[in-house]
């Protein structure tokens, strides 16, 4: 029924009747948190779809407090998913999500480029996903467990265990398993996850630091004086007014968010991805050949790339 409420609401969202479709968002977002729990993926999915909703009306407090809730609920399944899913749930879940990737940059850029929340939010997001992504390829869980006592990686293992078994539960629900039976399995390994955290943090300085969440003032914290991290990201602008879904999705565009150790962060839009694209391509095949005048080459990656950044690092 929730499936079908949502699927009717996004329908009526794509017309244009947001009247009508909200209040069935609504349902279907309170029938996943009572049938699945707070933190199911489908729960996420709601208040995203709310999100683009409110984004669509003009409504952009809304769609920033909506879409935050949203790529928490992401933040907290990613998570568990990089950890310790199979690569093929690992591809499924950061294919899935990208989509909310490039609707919260879009929702900044597009429809709030002067809103800070917005701003917040947006490389909030990106630096979570480029962390989650990053920890899972370079396989930081296996390093922090060569780093750790006897008794604390007993505890490291327990705690995979239990992940792998929330994640398992949460992306492939039983279809026998009486809702019931469902929610209190997903809590109780859930409170056993959360132990097992707790007691790591308490015990493993290496594991407080590689777990803590991601947050601007703390990256800035590791941001050295007189300099800037500058973020790339490639992304799809996303219009929610869009009464058909080929028409949703833009044609790529690249933004760059700078981060010094002090102050709110900055942002500029690159522009289109393809121009951008193409001067770094001919900037790496004339790095490849010793006979090609490689300068004017560079003017133009420069042209595209960092004169559009360069103000914005001051005296960095």
């Amino acid at each position: 029924v929730a499936t079908s409420l949502n699927n009717l609401a996004e329908l009526y969202s794509s017309q244009g009747r947001y009247s009508e479709a909200e209040p069935l968002f609504r349902q279907a977002l309170e029938m996943y948190k009572r049938l699945l729990g707070e933190n199911h993926p489908h729960v996420a999915t709601s208040l995203n779809n709310l999100a683009l909703l409110y984004q669509a009306k003009g409504d952009t407090t809304h769609a920033i407090e909506y879409l935050t809730q949203g790529t928490d609920i992401e933040e907290n399944n990613l998570d568990t998913n990089l950890t310790v899913g199979s690569e093929r749930q690992k591809q499924e879940y950061i294919t899935t999500i990208s989509g909310t990737t490039d609707a919260t940059i879009s929702l900044h850029t597009q429809a709030a480029p002067n809103n800070p929340e917005a701003l917040h939010l947006a490389l909030t997001t990106l630096l979570r996903r480029k962390g989650r992504v990053l920890d899972a390829v370079t396989d930081n869980l296996q390093t922090l467990r060569q780093n750790l006592t006897p008794e604390d990686q007993t505890l490291l293992n327990q705690l995979a265990t239990t992940r792998s078994q929330l994640a398992t539960l949460i992306f492939n629900k039983p279809e026998n398993l009486p809702l019931e039976n469902y929610r209190n399995q997903v809590a109780t390994l859930k409170a056993q996850a959360d132990q097992l955290e707790s007691e790591l943090a308490r015990r493993s300085a290496a594991f407080r630091s590689q777990t803590q969440p991601v947050a601007i003032a703390s990256i800035q914290q590791q941001i050295p004086a007189n300099t800037a991290l500058i973020e790339l990201a490639l992304y799809y602008p996303f219009n929610p007014k869009a009464t058909k879904p080929d028409e949703r999705w833009g044609t790529p565009r690249y933004v760059a968010y700078i981060l010094h150790a002090t102050g709110d962060p900055k942002w500029v839009d690159l522009g289109a991805a393809a121009p951008i694209n193409q001067a770094v391509d001919n900037f790496r095949k004339a790095l490849q050949n010793p006979n090609t005048d490689i300068k004017p080459i560079a003017r133009t990656l420069d042209a595209l790339l960092m004169q559009p950044i360069r103000p914005l690092l001051g005296n960095t």
